[in-house]
């Protein structure tokens, strides 16, 4: 993942740090230094007809940081890592789609076609 030399903060003012975890295809995000993530942001990676497609599947932030803007911020680290990869991102994910068009995120993306969610489907 991509290193950012800003001081990233919840919306108590906690810092939070957002982290690739490896083995998982996930994103992580981690409040004032705890070891366990406050969230993930799940993805899949597959070859695409313009190149490689990263399938973001799920998003989740446990109920005891909720309110705080911990997805938003998880949200925003990743699509900017697959940015940088030039990925394009496909948001399964409702959370990921609707975060896409409220803030006009000028990355490569694709729709969630029927094809790409019967794909993720059989992922597991």
């Amino acid at each position: 993942m991509t290193d950012t030399t800003d001081q990233l903060t919840d919306r108590e003012g906690n810092a939070v740090e957002v982290r690739y975890l490896p083995g998982e295809d996930a994103y992580g995000i981690f409040v004032g230094g705890e070891v366990k993530p406050a969230g993930k942001a799940h993805y899949l990676d597959r070859p695409g007809e313009d190149g490689a497609e990263r399938v973001f599947h799920h998003t989740v932030v446990d109920e005891a940081y909720g309110g705080r803007g911990l997805a938003g911020i998880l949200v925003d680290k990743a699509l900017a890592d697959a940015a940088a990869q030039n990925l394009t991102v496909i948001p399964v994910c409702s959370y990921v789609a609707h975060w896409i068009e409220k803030n006009n995120w000028q990355g490569k993306a694709a729709p969630a076609t029927d094809e790409v969610q019967e794909w993720v489907a059989n992922q597991g």
